[in-house]
């Protein structure tokens, strides 16, 4: 998703998962190109989404980016959400957690052991 609105020479951008239907070397060389471009541009403000992390270590280099992030809890089965931006960038990795939660390895696992016992 993009959304951009301008007044004169001031624009707001907010940008969701760039690059998203491509591989992770294309989404992070993408990413980072773009969002070293759009750090140049003064008097106007870009909000990016991007589950990439590895462009957080380069683009951290820059003075005028400000990275913030939600924070996730697993209580029992529940993912939960606080929405709240908080500073920083997230070391948070949820994949396994919702793979496990979701029994999706088990399911797999099934899957495999059915084909196996039908040859």
């Amino acid at each position: 998703m993009a959304k951009i609105l301008q007044d004169n020479n001031r624009i707001v951008v907010v940008l969701d998962e760039l690059f998203s239907g491509t591989n992770v070397q294309d989404a992070y060389d993408g990413t980072l190109l773009i969002m070293d471009s759009l750090s140049q541009i003064k008097g106007s403000i870009f909000f990016i989404s991007t589950h990439i992390l590895e462009v957080a270590v380069e683009l951290n280099k820059l003075e005028n980016i400000d990275f913030r992030c939600f924070e996730s809890t697993v209580n029992e089965d529940n993912f939960k959400h606080d929405y709240i931006l908080k500073k920083g960038v997230t070391k948070e990795r949820m994949g396994l957690q919702i793979i496990e939660k979701e029994g999706i390895n088990e399911i797999l696992k099934l899957i495999i052991r059915n084909q196996k016992e039908d040859q």
